[in-house]
């Protein structure tokens, strides 16, 4: 059997009439450039609708569609709908795809603004004590708003302080089975609920950075 050669691409928005952004054309630019250097076999597209009801589409199955476009086949494409944010996107693509196939290995492709929080998570909810090895791809920033991507550098600072303090230590690294229960059930993205420490936190964004574009 063929060894499968995964890169996890995270979605990151879809706009209203169902095209990209730049920094998520640039994901699906990047993954397809690989897989015609045959570097990768597989994608795997994650997250679902946003959370923040910003479009009514499916972000993965836009950058799916997309892809397709580019010339990748429809099989060697999967799409993971059940995030709605960085953490479940680590969690959602290991407990559906990543751990019922065997992988160990495989690339993960964000942009340079999200890698932090993205190696935060996924190094967590993958650890190299489990036998995983992660590359980490990023795509440029450029050309993005230069107010907008302000805001989402310091907001993705300030979530990977909170994640370290507040949701973490209450979860054990690699625990994929506790780690899918605390999305299902706290996980406010999901119930529809908010946490003691997620109000904190939307609070600290909406205090500290007005007009932040993800709130």
């Amino acid at each position: 059997m063929k060894k499968e050669k995964l890169a996890v691409v995270l979605a990151s928005g879809v706009n209203h009439d169902g095209s990209l952004p730049l920094h998520a054309q640039r994901k699906v630019n990047k993954v397809s450039e690989f897989y015609k250097k045959k570097m990768v076999n597989k994608i795997l597209f994650s997250t679902g609708a946003t959370h923040r009801g910003l479009s009514e589409h499916l972000e993965s199955e836009a950058m799916r569609a997309e892809a397709i476009r580019q010339g990748i086949p429809a099989d060697k494409i999967v799409c993971e709908i059940m995030s709605r944010d960085t953490f479940g996107n680590a969690v959602f693509s290991r407990a559906l795809y990543i751990d019922p196939k065997g992988i160990k290995e495989f690339m993960v492709i964000t942009s340079v603004f999200h890698m932090p929080k993205t190696k935060l998570l996924f190094d967590y909810v993958f650890p190299k004590k489990q036998g995983f090895k992660i590359t980490y791809v990023e795509v440029s920033d450029r050309g993005l708003d230069s107010k907008e991507l302000k805001l989402r550098i310091a907001h993705e600072r300030y979530s990977c302080r909170f994640y370290k303090k507040e949701i973490l230590p209450a979860i054990e690294s690699g625990d994929i089975k506790s780690l899918v229960v605390w999305h299902l059930e706290k996980n406010p993205s999901h119930t529809l609920v908010k946490i003691d420490q997620f109000k904190k936190f939307e609070k600290y964004i909406k205090k500290h950075f007005p007009g932040n574009p993800l709130y």
